[in-house]
């Protein structure tokens, strides 16, 4: 997918050539693009709050369908959501922008 459609994953990027720009989340075992928007404080900071979000270790982030579908492997036992909202790990997913 990504070089005929000319995406690149966020995780290339390097720290200090942050951009603005839009993005996608993408699921490549299941072929389903899951979550897309615009990271107007810049790419990698965006990235690491979604990493950080899917710890689930806020109400907030508790709460919201795509953390608990998709959470973080590294997410500590109380933060857990129930087997039947959990859809897969968030490190499976691609984050990528368009080139």
């Amino acid at each position: 997918m990504y070089n005929r459609h000319k995406f690149v994953s966020v995780e290339t990027l390097e720290d200090d050539k942050e951009m603005d720009s839009n993005y996608l989340v993408h699921d490549s075992n299941i072929f389903l693009h899951l979550l897309s928007g615009m990271a107007e404080v810049g790419l990698m900071k965006r990235s690491k709050n979604h990493i950080s979000a899917s710890r689930r270790s806020s109400n907030e982030h508790r709460s919201n369908t795509f953390y608990s579908a998709h959470r973080s492997m590294h997410c500590e036992q109380d933060n857990l959501p129930s087997k039947e909202e959990k859809f897969g790990n968030f490190q499976q997913l691609d984050q990528l922008i368009g080139i």
